[in-house]
């Protein structure tokens, strides 16, 4: 990729070059371009060290020579931490890179402030902790161009180091790939997804969820609501290393039960719903605590049922209207 450099500070002043940017660019009409479709990625960081091996695996994709890329990164951090992780990427991988600083410590702010920033008919999103197969952005451009949803989601597997506990390197609970006829239904996730650029223009996530997280599970959640197609695409793996503060049960059960909060939030029909959805729950939460404890002799089928019971009882927490942990 052609290195480009735009580094900016206030977020409203950023989105503005990156117009302008983008403007006078199509203005060029630079012949390497002339057949190429235009792909913005887009990445929320927050303090990560691990974001430049997730841009070295931007740089590093294959079978884009049609593809114009772009990335556009967007610093939530109170300063400007992720600046020399930028900065070294775009002198060293030369990579065609839009800086954004989202000083908010708010997730939702940070995702609204890359959707303002794109252009391009086709926009990617990826964690700052992930790594992209080869062929991610070519699987990705492929399943919008070739079907007529307007989002894809890909599957994200979990990378366990060989301390971590057994059970979690055979169950991968940090893993998320949808299985059989659940899949793109339900299991839809901004750490690996791909947009028609028509579907999030004037879209926006909840601020409201951008400290506790699940921001993204309600985004979706509208846009099914508004019959936008989600599909799902095997091939177009992401891989994500799973740290040693998320190696533990104290981590999942957070994580599951802010998932069940949340799942409750953007299921719940306006202005009622509450009784039948915790009646549901708490049925759902019993089953998997009876599952839970029919399989303690295989530490893993256990604790995966245990996680969710707990999901199932954030969804009943939410509806009894207990108001939703902060996670950010």
């Amino acid at each position: 990729m052609q290195g480009r450099r735009v580094v900016s500070g206030p977020v409203a002043g950023c989105v503005q070059a990156s117009l302008r940017h983008h403007t006078d660019d199509v203005g060029k009409c630079d012949s390497r371009y002339a057949l190429s479709e235009r792909v913005d990625i887009c990445i929320c960081t927050f303090r990560r060290s691990d974001l430049y091996k997730t841009l070295e695996s931007i740089c590093h994709q294959i079978d884009t020579d049609n593809l114009q890329l772009k990335v556009i990164i967007i610093d939530n951090d109170d300063v400007e931490s992720a600046r020399p992780v930028v900065d070294r990427a775009i002198a060293r991988l030369k990579i065609d890179c839009l800086y954004l600083h989202a000083p908010a410590r708010n997730i939702s702010l940070a995702r609204n402030a890359a959707f303002a920033a794109t252009s391009a008919p086709y926009v990617l999103c990826i964690d700052d902790d992930e790594v992209a197969a080869p062929r991610w952005v070519r699987h990705m451009v492929d399943a919008l161009r070739q079907s007529a949803a307007g989002v894809v989601i890909g599957p994200v597997h979990a990378v366990y180091s060989p301390h971590h506990p057994r059970w979690m390197r055979e169950m991968e609970p940090h893993s998320a790939i949808p299985r059989g006829n659940y899949r793109a239904a339900r299991l839809t996730h901004i750490g690996n997804a791909g947009f028609r650029g028509a579907v999030i223009r004037g879209r926006r996530f909840d601020l409201l969820l951008g400290r506790s997280g699940g921001e993204d599970t309600e985004f979706f959640s509208r846009l099914r609501r508004e019959a936008v197609p989600i599909t799902y695409c095997d091939e177009a793996k992401v891989f994500e290393p799973v740290s040693e503060e998320r190696a533990s049960m104290k981590w999942l059960v957070e994580r599951h039960f802010r998932i069940g909060q949340t799942y409750a939030r953007s299921e719940r029909p306006a202005g009622g719903g509450r009784l039948p959805l915790a009646a549901r729950a708490a049925a759902k939460a019993l089953a998997c605590l009876g599952l839970a404890a029919a399989n303690l002799g295989h530490e893993g089928r256990a604790k995966c049922h245990f996680l969710r019971f707990v999901m199932h009882a954030g969804v009943l927490m939410n509806a009894l209207g207990l108001p939703p942990i902060e996670l950010y």
